[in-house]
């Protein structure tokens, strides 16, 4: 089983830094936001040696369908709050076991909240507060269950599969929770859909308000990318990325 981990806080305790630590060159890189995905229980690629220890065995628990740590620890029997062990600049990993059965009632448990929020909703509060945090709060659960990425059109909550899709310059570099409300509601207020992908190269989530055009539209596609300083769009129907940069 897959199990990802999001680094969701870091301190830095620079006073007792400069009582008790010999300056170094290199501390901590880690960054809040970050996603790392182990498979089967097997450290992720660039995750820091000294984390995975702290986190190792509840990793591995929670990837053999184990859980409920401590009796009732956390709210979800299936996740986890773990620390790695630098006194110094300590970050706070959440582990949550990903699975794969869960998503059908996950989506449509999301779908109706979406539905019911509308419905209390009147056309004159399209971008309020509450609607806003509601539709970030169900975009984030849904970018648990979809590491590899999404396009979702947030006010059907379903996927299309078809168009090409760009994303504004407006919300380039979204990755944490609080940014993605951002996205959402410069999506609320253009065309409705917002994207989620994981960067390997850093680990961390994007989230993305995004413009889909016909396929057959490609090159008014290509000139929006350019504007909005897209290295890359999205063709949904065959899965292929075309390049920008080049």
């Amino acid at each position: 089983m897959k199990v990802k981990i999001t680094a969701i806080r870091k301190a830095d305790y620079t006073d007792l830094q400069s009582v008790y630590e010999n300056p170094i060159e290199h501390a901590c890189d880690v960054r809040e936001g970050q996603i790392w995905i182990s498979e089967d229980g097997e450290k992720p690629d660039g995750l820091c040696d000294s984390a995975w220890e702290s986190m190792r065995w509840f990793v591995q628990e929670l990837a053999a369908g184990r859980g409920n740590f401590y009796d009732g620890w956390m709210k979800n029997p299936n996740s986890a709050m773990i620390s790695c062990n630098d006194g110094f600049r300590p970050v706070s990993f959440y582990l949550e076991r990903m699975e794969e059965t869960v998503r059908p009632f996950r989506t449509i448990l999301l779908v109706v909240c979406c539905f019911l929020m509308m419905a209390c909703s009147s056309s004159d509060h399209l971008t309020g507060g509450s609607r806003v945090k509601t539709v970030s709060d169900t975009l984030w659960a849904y970018s648990i269950s979809h590491p590899d990425g999404f396009t979702v059109n947030i006010t059907t909550l379903t996927e299309p599969t078809e168009g090409v899709v760009v994303a504004y310059a407006a919300t380039q570099g979204c990755h944490s929770q609080k940014q993605l409300n951002r996205v959402v509601r410069h999506a609320m207020r253009h065309d409705g859909y917002v994207g989620g992908w994981l960067d390997k190269t850093d680990s961390l989530y994007y989230f993305d308000s995004s413009r889909i055009f016909p396929e057959d539209s490609l090159d008014a596609a290509i000139r929006f990318g350019v504007k909005n300083k897209q290295i890359a769009i999205y063709v949904l129907s065959e899965g292929r990325e075309v390049r920008l940069d080049k």
